[in-house]
Formats: structure tokens, C-alpha cells, sequence
């Protein structure tokens, strides 16, 4: 993978991607169906032409078959536009040199261009084997639990079908819990969620597209996710909430009762667990240099934006941007 080699190719592969950004090519409405939530080959965004003159031995009733061919054409208007309508640069990875640039340079809202900053981030900071952690942990009584979120937002209700693919399920979570708390019959258990490790950052913000969380792009960034937050788990653009936090904890306490139907289960709202509570059970993400694969080939806001805070608190940097960057050890003279 090419972050995992070197950061400045990297790099320049961002400065490239924002150029090829601008490109016009042919749409193709089947990858942003919400009917169809499969991940798009590397030929989607393609075009047909007929083959030239024949060069070859065809014979002469033949048909030469159709090719399909990558195009892009950036419409020179574009080029030297200076109402704003379209920004960009290249840099030179190793240097920082402007190659080129076009458009005013303003604040404006990212692109999807950022997550290879952040795959790069991540990668440096973090290193491919990291796993997102789901704990369970005891409280102060014996029936209380915490569901502490890690940021895990492939923690999944569905463990038999679900959009990433993840094997770390509520269900599984739940099983674990009760098998170590060993509870008689009957006994109450009250849940609450714990997801304080992303108090520092904001949830949501005002620069993301309006109504994101319906349209099935992304739900509030918090600790604690399930499936994303999505409606349907499987479903890539499925509808997603504002309160993710607690759905998810309504979700673990769902599965704890279908763990043990005998148990009451009441879950509370949120909360700090102990910090010296035991640990009852844990489920992890799979390593993210298979995460990244998804991000980058999908575009998937949410787990870019947890990759953007592992990175922040591994660097013990409060502004996602700036943590992000130096992760991607981009030099100053790119944040100019």
C-alpha cells in the first residue's frame, strides 16, 4: 500500500487526486444507489468509443468490439477561474513547491480528497494493526454495565450481514458480559453508555451537507456507534439518526436480553464508568489497514472521521486538521 511506503508519494498523490477531482467524466448512478450498496470497481467512471480505423488482420465483415477506456477532460474555462468556482493546487511532495493552483485561496468545505491525508495519518500514527476497541465494564453494582465506546463504528447489531463486513457484534459482546457476570435469574441489569473519549472533539459540523444524517452519509461522530448508525446495517447510504449514542445503547440492551430472557434490563442514558471497573467483555474492529481499504475505495465519512480522532489523541492534538496533517507529516508550506 502505497501510504505504508512512503509519505510523500502519498502526498503527492493527494495534490494529483484534488487535479483529477475537477475532471469531467460520465456519471454513473448505480455507485451512489442506495439500492445498491456495493463497493465500485476501478472501470466505473468510464466511457465507450468505438475503435479507430482497422489496423489489424480484421477481416472485412467484422465488427471491431467496443473498448472501454478511462477519459478525462478538464474544461479550460475552469483553468483560469477566479470566481471561486472550483480551487485546487499541486505541490511538489518533498518540497512543498506550488506547481499549481487555481481559485481563491479561502476556507471552504473539504473534499473527500482529505481522507488520504488521513489513511496516510492514520497509517504514521497509529500503525495498520490497529483495532478499534468495544468494551463492557462493570459498575458500581453487580447488574450495572457500561457499554464503553473506542470509536468503533464497524461494532455491528447484525453479526450475519452488515456493511463492513465485521465480526465484532453486539450479540457477541453481550454473550461475554453475562458469562462473566454469571447473574441468577431474574436479576436486573442496567446499562448505560460510556463514549467520554471523544468529548474534546465536535459531532457534527456546520459545513457538512444539510440533512447528511438522512441522506445515509454520516451520522454525529461519537465514541459510541453501531453499524454507523445506519437504519439498515447492510446498507451503505442508509438513513442515520442524530442520537447515535443511544440507539446503540438501546441496541446492547436488545441483545442482552435476548442473551438471557429471564434478566430485567433497563438501559439509563450515559455516563463515566469506573475507571477501575472491571472488565466484563470486549470486542475489536478488524486492524485498519483493512478499514482504510474501505474508506478510501467507498468514501466513507464516518470511519474517516474516527481515523481523524485516533490520530488527534495518539498525537495529543486538539484540532483534527492540524493532528491529520502533521500525521501525514505534510510540510507548512502545503498549509499556506
Amino acid at each position: 500500500m502505497v501510504f505504508a511506503r512512503t509519505v510523500r508519494s502519498a502526498t503527492l498523490l493527494c495534490s494529483l487526486a484534488l487535479i483529477l477531482s475537477a475532471c469531467t467524466v460520465p456519471a454513473d448512478p448505480a455507485i451512489h444507489s442506495v439500492e445498491n450498496p456495493s463497493r465500485p470497481s476501478a472501470t466505473t467512471d468510464t466511457e465507450f468509443v468505438e475503435a479507430g480505423p482497422a489496423t489489424s488482420n480484421l477481416r472485412a465483415n467484422e465488427v471491431p468490439r467496443p473498448e472501454r477506456i478511462r477519459s478525462c477532460q478538464i474544461d479550460a474555462a475552469r483553468l483560469t477561474d477566479t470566481e471561486g468556482t472550483m480551487t485546487g493546487a499541486v505541490v511538489e511532495g518533498a518540497s512543498g513547491d506550488l506547481l499549481w493552483a487555481v481559485g481563491k485561496a479561502e476556507k471552504v468545505p473539504t473534499a473527500s480528497v482529505v481522507k488520504l491525508f488521513t489513511a496516510a495519518a492514520a497509517l504514521n500514527t497509529l500503525g495498520p494493526d490497529y483495532r478499534f476497541e468495544t468494551r463492557a465494564v462493570q459498575g458500581e453494582g453487580p447488574g450495572d454495565i457500561f457499554l464503553v465506546g473506542g470509536g468503533d463504528v464497524t461494532l455491528t447489531r447484525s453479526a450475519e450481514r452488515n456493511y463492513y463486513n465485521s465480526e465484532a457484534s453486539l450479540e457477541l459482546l453481550a454473550r461475554r458480559s453475562l458469562e462473566t457476570l454469571d447473574l441468577p435469574p431474574g436479576s436486573e441489569v442496567t446499562v448505560k453508555s460510556d463514549a467520554s473519549r471523544y468529548e474534546d472533539f465536535p459531532a457534527w459540523s456546520d459545513l457538512w451537507r444539510r440533512g447528511s444524517a438522512g441522506l445515509g452519509y454520516i451520522a454525529p461522530v461519537s465514541a459510541v456507534q453501531v453499524d454507523a448508525d445506519r437504519d439498515i446495517p447492510w446498507r451503505r447510504l442508509s438513513p442515520r439518526s442524530m442520537n447515535p449514542e443511544a440507539r446503540a445503547l438501546e441496541w446492547f440492551g436488545d441483545s442482552l436480553r435476548r442473551e438471557n430472557p429471564s434478566l430485567v434490563v433497563t438501559t439509563s442514558g450515559s455516563g463515566l464508568a469506573p475507571e477501575d471497573g472491571r472488565v466484563l467483555a470486549t470486542v475489536s474492529s478488524a486492524p485498519i489497514a483493512d478499514l482504510i481499504n474501505i474508506m478510501l475505495s467507498d468514501s466513507d465519512n464516518s470511519l474517516a472521521e474516527v481515523l481523524g480522532r485516533e490520530v488527534a489523541l495518539a498525537m495529543e492534538i486538539v484540532d483534527i486538521g492540524e493532528a491529520v496533517m502533521s500525521g501525514a507529516a505534510v510540510t507548512p508550506a502545503l498549509l499556506d
